[in-house]
């Protein structure tokens, strides 16, 4: 059975290295020009600018109750350590 794997680990290994890294292919400048169309013509910057500050005003409570969870559940030796750092 461990020839069997060594023989699979090897082919895998002899795969990975003669195909090589798969790259991207570089974009084109017609391409790009198009893109930069798209998001000016969908005005995706103000979009985002206009949502961000909803999204953190939902996600702070989320993570609040996160921390306070996980800081409840440590250990007391950890959780003072983690207390007298973050002072």
């Amino acid at each position: 059975m461990r020839k069997h794997s060594w023989k699979l680990v090897a082919c895998l290994l002899l795969c990975a290295v003669v195909t090589g890294a798969a790259r991207a292919q570089s974009p084109t400048p017609e391409t790009m020009a198009a893109a930069h169309e798209l998001v000016v013509t969908m005005r995706s910057a103000d979009q985002f600018k206009a949502l961000l500050p909803i999204i953190m005003k939902n996600l702070k409570p989320a993570i609040r109750g996160a921390l306070t969870s996980s800081a409840t559940s440590m250990p007391p030796c950890q959780a003072s350590w983690t207390a007298s750092t973050r002072a």
